[in-house]
């Protein structure tokens, strides 16, 4: 694909062809009840508390920080994401326009007795499967976020089928799983803090036992109270006191194999299965998978309930709009979508340019924040201006705006101008776009792209790797550009 060194301007067409992963434009006033007050507040509590006793640690040590980076970034980023969707359901008022809709669409539905016939009451089918939902969909999400949080437990549920192979009397498939269970355990090891780990160990079983019906709460995780006699998963451990959360985080990371990689490996050496199934990581792991397998299985019927109603909602209020252009949900399949270069008035007084500059990565620079970090050689790049064929006017620009109606999974999709030129490359949306998932408001939701002319600029100029330039097919000024051989 040619690459286009021209730059946008405001208005210009452009549009992004790539995978968006999913979005849930028709759920109803129900749904998004749910997400507001339930849902989105749980996930972004839990994940708040990872996030704060990852970070004690990272201050304390640049090694930890390093190891933990992309770990911290990848539960930060959806942490903003549930909070930026809250905040734009409510500024948006997508309840009350849900609500309305629905009041509108029943009362179309009944003045007639055959769309009566034809569709009965979708909305009264929804209201019903929620009711279900709602019952599992707290405990669902905290197993996914707490449960599933929590390192060991993560990566332990599945040496089940290493204790499946342990059992039978294949020696050949033994030695190969053995290998590749190495090769996990030496990747997840090479970035594990067992000291983080049992911190968010202990939080996280807090959150378990306490804010959810204990018919959810892993059973072994309800051993931390010295009155709860029902298992005996733990039969190692003892609590001392009512919620003993440090005494069980201090037993599982003194006695399972699973946190210790010398203790691992070991193993691995001499492979028992019953070692796996009596260590208290194992058991667990197992617990935590049993309880979210018990959780997911029923919200599903609940939620298979709920796509009968939906259905019928989807086709009668197409029917009503018969006029109006709706389009699918994203489900991960290739999409496209075309828009103009736009900026945006998100407040009063208020306005974002469609472009942004080196000189604002420059001024953002902090040099006790490490998102914020401004490597020496672009620094030297920037003031000496030496920004080569991709500067304009002495300015070298860095990302553009769009209104394309973009989601989690186009990150990375390439941005084609009208001459079907690359441009860009999506990576983000604005923080009014965190609730494009459920609401798309083209008037203030943005695509965030890389301009290619600054892609090319760290290519070329910051890592010096030219001969990659050479291979492209440059467009400046509207014409193929043949490099000069230096």
């Amino acid at each position: 694909m040619p690459i286009s060194l021209d730059g946008v301007q405001e208005n210009d067409f452009a549009m992004v062809m790539g995978y968006p992963g999913s979005t849930n434009r028709y759920l109803t006033s129900y749904g998004v009840e749910l997400a507001m007050t339930k849902t989105n507040p749980a996930r972004v509590n839990i994940r708040a508390k990872k996030l704060e006793l990852m970070k004690e640690k990272m201050d304390a040590d640049p090694a930890v920080r390093l190891a933990y980076a992309s770990k911290y970034a990848g539960i930060s980023n959806y942490w903003k994401y549930f909070i930026g969707q809250t905040e734009g359901l409510e500024n948006l008022d997508v309840y009350a326009k849900k609500l309305a809709l629905e009041e509108e669409l029943n009362t179309w539905i009944k003045a007639k007795n055959s769309r009566v016939k034809k569709y009965g009451d979708p909305i009264a089918e929804i209201a019903d499967a929620y009711q279900d939902i709602e019952k599992y969909n707290l405990p669902f999400y905290y197993l996914y976020e707490a449960g599933f949080g929590i390192e060991f437990v993560k990566a332990g549920f599945k040496f089940s089928a290493l204790i499946n192979r342990l059992n039978d009397e294949d020696e050949t498939a033994l030695q190969e799983q053995l290998a590749e269970e190495r090769e996990k355990s030496a990747k997840f090891f090479k970035d594990y803090i067992p000291a983080i780990d049992r911190e968010v160990f202990a939080a996280m079983v807090r959150f378990l036992v306490e804010d959810i019906d204990a018919e959810f709460t892993p059973k072994a995780f309800l051993e931390v109270n010295p009155t709860y006699t029902a298992t005996d998963l733990l039969s190692g451990f003892q609590a001392a006191q009512e919620n003993d959360y440090q005494a069980l985080a201090e037993y599982v990371f003194n006695h399972s194999i699973l946190v210790d990689e010398d203790k691992l490996m070991l193993f691995y050496a001499e492979p028992k299965a019953e070692v796996l199934e009596s260590d208290p990581g194992y058991i667990i792991a197992s617990s935590v998978y049993d309880s979210y397998r018990e959780a997911s299985a029923k919200r599903g019927a609940a939620l298979k309930q709920l796509e009968k109603g939906r259905r019928k909602f989807i086709a009668a209020l197409r029917e009503m709009n018969s006029k109006k252009m709706y389009y699918p949900d994203a489900n991960a399949t290739m999409r496209l979508t075309y828009g103009q270069v736009q900026s945006y008035d998100p407040k009063d007084a208020v306005h974002y340019h469609y472009l942004t500059t080196l000189d604002g990565v420059i001024e953002k620079e902090d040099a006790t924040n490490p998102e914020f970090v401004v490597h020496p050689k672009l620094k030297q790049l920037h003031q000496a201006k030496d920004y080569g064929q991709y500067g304009t006017d002495g300015k070298l620009y860095v990302a553009f705006l769009t209104d394309n109606d973009i989601t989690g999974g186009n990150s990375g999709s390439p941005v084609i101008n009208g001459y079907g030129q690359l441009i860009g490359t999506a990576f983000d949306g604005n923080w009014e776009a965190m609730s494009g998932d459920i609401a798309f408001e083209p008037e203030l939701q943005r695509c965030i792209s890389i301009d290619v002319r600054y892609t090319l600029f760290v290519i070329d100029k910051f890592a010096g790797a030219t001969h990659l330039i050479d291979e492209m097919t440059i467009i400046k000024n509207g014409q193929p550009q043949t490099r000069a051989v230096e």
